[in-house]
């Protein structure tokens, strides 16, 4: 959902109208309403995508303010954070992933019904 905002948010600095974000939210959830993990109401993308606005206002990542919707600093520093994750993701993921075979192959060794094999 981040990205989602970053996109709604990417051109305006000076918020955007709530009503034009409703209806861009809207096209993002069809553009994905086939990836059933993401749930898309296919009968009312945009009363989803108003509830979906809502919910992002509970939780203070954005703020409404005489219609507009503007972006708060908690939503920058998510933003921030998970792109910074995104640069970190490579190294750790491989790194993991290499262990994980190696525990995986040896454990293969071990299980080995022939104790020729088990030898390692």
């Amino acid at each position: 959902m981040l990205s989602c905002l970053k996109t709604l948010f990417e051109k305006a600095h000076d918020g955007i109208p709530l009503e034009d974000a409703i209806q861009s939210l809207s096209g993002i959830l069809i553009e994905h309403v086939s990836q059933e993990q993401y749930d898309i109401n296919q009968d009312n993308p945009s009363l989803q995508a108003s509830r979906e606005l809502r919910e992002w206002i509970k939780r203070r990542l954005i703020v409404e303010r005489d219609g507009r919707i503007f972006a708060t600093d908690a939503l920058e520093v998510a933003i921030t954070f998970v792109e910074s994750l995104d640069n970190r993701f490579m190294t750790s993921t491989a790194s993991r992933l290499s262990t994980v075979q190696r525990e995986i192959e040896n454990l293969e060794t071990r299980l080995n019904p022939n104790p020729a094999n088990r030898v390692a």
